[in-house]
């Protein structure tokens, strides 16, 4: 009976002596972690980490969405789903690392998402699609030509489509509430019977640098408000 008892008691012991450590370490891994609220962007960009080329998330730690300062964002956050078309305004928790198990070219802060705060659609993500140029520095496109066609892409900012020759490929350059510019535009080298539209669309494009978007209607508008295309959503 009497080793029963001893038994019970040194198990209880080791129980508490388990519990109170496991109260430390929780103590220890909650003095390394902090929180911090970020708005992340609605699409996201081309970036360059320790493994080469991947797509970043883009955040912002502004209070205001209207004010917001973005930056990109090389590591992941555990149990974040990224929703392409909607900005997030997310609380993380951000986890200091013993410096000497981070392997090299990793960060040494773990996230993970505590709650999502806020979801507001991006209005701008219409532009995501395919267009149809129908006029060219106002200049409507003669009956029975072929239509430059364009494709916007803002997961990757790419752009892709064809002159009515030739083609097309390039990168977004910037990309705001009402700016888009495109750069490193590279064509295809066709010759066609007359190359006046294609001349015409590709300096045209390359003088983008705003949009308005009403609708199934695309206006591209130079540095001097000037409509240089207007372009139709197409299937």
């Amino acid at each position: 009976m009497k080793t029963m008892t001893s038994f019970f008691i040194l198990a209880i012991m080791l129980t508490t002596n388990a519990c109170q450590e496991g109260k430390k370490e929780e103590k220890k891994t909650e003095s390394n972690a902090t929180t911090n609220t970020y708005w992340v962007n609605s699409y996201k960009k081309e970036c360059s980490g320790g493994a080469g080329k991947m797509h970043c998330l883009l955040i912002s730690k502004s209070e205001n969405l209207e004010d917001a300062s973005w930056e990109f964002f090389y590591s992941s956050i555990k149990d974040f789903r990224f929703k392409p078309g909607y900005f997030q305004q997310i609380k993380v928790e951000e986890t200091q690392l013993d410096l000497k198990s981070v392997l090299a070219d990793a960060s040494s802060i773990q996230y993970r998402l505590i709650e999502t705060l806020k979801e507001e659609e991006d209005i701008r993500f219409g532009l995501n699609d395919i267009w149809v140029v129908e006029n060219i520095n106002e200049n409507p496109i003669a009956k029975g030509e072929n239509h430059p066609r364009l494709e916007i892409n803002l997961s990757k900012m790419k752009v892709y489509g064809n002159d009515s020759c030739n083609e097309l490929s390039g990168d977004i350059a910037t990309f705001s509430v009402d700016k888009i510019s495109f750069e490193n535009m590279s064509l295809t080298r066709k010759m066609c019977r007359d190359m006046k539209t294609p001349s015409a669309f590709n300096k045209a494009l390359l003088s983008v640098r705003g949009f308005h978007r009403e609708n199934l209607k695309l206006r591209l508008y130079d540095e001097d408000d000037n409509e240089v295309l207007q372009l139709q959503k197409t299937d």
